[in-house]
């Protein structure tokens, strides 16, 4: 019997002592549990908290690029990559990224300039101070050179029935100009107004006395060259460069330009009115044919070609090309002779004049008020002409000449 209990109450120890581990063993299951389940939990914290971060700075880095007009292209171009191969597209890609540039392209400034009233984008240049140069016209001093690149031409009778040119350079730059010859008394009257560097080759003694007594820019023979292709004096001439180059020097003009009311303009053919159509016009300064202008107009260019009533074209050999202008004025002044052998004009007042443009002619009145205000041109209501952007040219006739048209 004892040995019964024995055994039984071993057995029962034994049970107990596996009942013991057992509870312990599940007991640190239970614990284990536990401890995994606060790390899970706290790397999961941590994954929301990193995330909600995220979330928040791209959010912002959204907000900030929508402001951005660039930003906005890249986000698009990322988006579209989503949907399409880049690598097996890369010029829709790039297209996409220009797609700013294509559809709001920047408008150039422009500004007119003064003188001829052309746009232009370059300011500096459209106002550059303006250089005028006496240009002859004998005919012995041709083919002339530069003529095409000025902006404004004014034709007077030098001597007998020889004209002369005062051609005006600003918008546009001349490599060689001339040839270059004495001023004219009358023609101050007109450089005037533009307060310009003012290249000659000498002048009668009233023009060289009144050169100073005006307070012009005068550049006499500085920053020019003798031509050997030529015989003097029809061999004298000059370039825009190097007269603003030595202008510069002598006057400091390349910090401003000089101030100057400029004409109206209009766009080309736009209407002006019910006017004769005229395609010829014949400016007659005497009886020397080679010394009449006849202008052509050309319809296709909208513009006016100089020939000469002797029938030779008046070429420019600077660019083998026919003299031409936006712009043909005709102006009737009083003329007479002062000394014998040198002209006077009545340059400060009004008279008659002959604008043709588009093919037309309108009939007016020009006026100069005053020796430092340039010459305007009214039509017959007393209202400004407007002109052509573009070459004006000038044709002073006399009174006792001619003009057919």
């Amino acid at each position: 019997m004892t040995n019964n209990q024995d055994t039984k109450q071993g057995a029962k120890e034994n049970q107990d002592k596996k009942d013991v581990k057992k509870v312990n063993k599940d007991k640190g299951k239970k614990v284990e549990k536990k401890k995994f389940s606060r790390k899970m939990l706290l790397i999961l914290l941590s994954i929301f908290i990193i995330c909600l971060g995220g979330f928040l700075w791209y959010s912002r880095s959204v907000i900030w690029c929508l402001a951005d007009s660039d930003c906005r292209v890249n986000l698009y171009n990322i988006g579209f990559c989503f949907l399409k191969d880049c690598s097996q597209d890369q010029d829709s890609f790039e297209s996409l990224d220009d797609s700013k540039d294509k559809e709001e392209p920047e408008e150039e400034k422009q500004v007119e300039s003064p003188l001829s009233g052309v746009y232009m984008t370059d300011e500096e240049k459209a106002f550059r101070w303006p250089i005028a140069v006496m240009i002859e016209n004998h005919i012995d001093s041709r083919p002339h050179m530069g003529l095409n690149k000025a902006d404004l031409v004014i034709e007077a009778l030098a001597e007998g029935a020889i004209t002369r040119f005062v051609a005006f350079y600003e918008s546009e730059d001349a490599e060689t100009i001339g040839p270059i010859r004495s001023a004219r008394a009358y023609f101050l009257d007109w450089i005037s107004a533009f307060d310009p560097l003012l290249s000659h080759a000498g002048g009668s003694k009233l023009a060289l006395r009144l050169i100073p007594q005006y307070g012009l820019k005068d550049m006499g023979y500085r920053a020019t060259f003798r031509s050997s292709k030529r015989y003097a004096p029809h061999n004298l001439f000059s370039s825009t460069k190097s007269l603003w180059e030595e202008g510069n020097k002598l006057y400091k003009t390349s910090s401003k330009s000089p101030i100057f009311k400029s004409w109206k303009y209009k766009e080309d053919l736009e209407e002006i009115g019910d006017l004769k159509d005229v395609e010829q016009i014949k400016v007659n300064f005497g009886s020397y044919k080679s010394y009449n202008p006849v202008w052509t107009y050309n319809v296709e260019e909208n513009t006016y070609l100089r020939s000469y009533a002797s029938g030779k074209k008046h070429m420019d050999s600077l660019f083998d090309t026919q003299i031409s202008a936006k712009n043909v004025v005709v102006c009737i002044l009083q003329t007479w002779i002062r000394d014998r052998v040198h002209k006077s004009m009545q340059t400060i007042g009004s008279g008659k004049c002959y604008v043709f443009l588009d093919g037309k002619v309108v009939v007016g009145t020009w006026e100069k008020k005053s020796r430092k205000e340039r010459m305007r041109f009214y039509d017959g209501k007393g209202k400004e002409i407007e002109l052509n952007r573009g070459r004006t040219w000038v044709e002073v006739l006399p009174h006792y000449g001619e003009i057919e048209y």
